[in-house]
């Protein structure tokens, strides 16, 4: 006879015992009936398996994008990745104090 190691997580476990008990059998007994019956076909090989129902329904078929289609249609500021004087001074004091081994407070 062989030995076989599977994982459970602790509470898997537990109640897998709890139920063994309640069946008058062991854990091990109740994992060789599950395979000798996948074995012998008469189990499922989902059998005690739970699936989780699927929410993700695909998107609908749709034709191909134009690219440039938006062209001329989007402004942006021209200081949009431009940080405040007052922020920028506060980055910069974190990155010399992260260069030097140390964060300097923020005010």
């Amino acid at each position: 006879m062989k030995n076989v190691t599977i994982a459970l997580d602790d509470d898997t476990h537990r109640l897998a015992r709890i139920k063994a008990a309640e069946m008058g059998t062991s854990l091990s007994a109740l994992v060789k009936a599950y395979l000798s019956g996948l074995i012998s076909g008469d189990a499922s090989e989902h059998t005690g398996v739970r699936e989780t129902p699927s929410t993700y329904t695909p998107p609908a078929k749709l034709p191909p994008r134009k690219f440039g289609q938006m062209k001329g249609e989007i402004w942006m500021a021209d200081d949009f990745d431009t940080w405040p004087d007052d922020i920028q001074k506060i980055f910069d004091e974190m990155l010399d104090g992260a260069l030097e081994g140390q964060t300097k407070k923020q005010p």
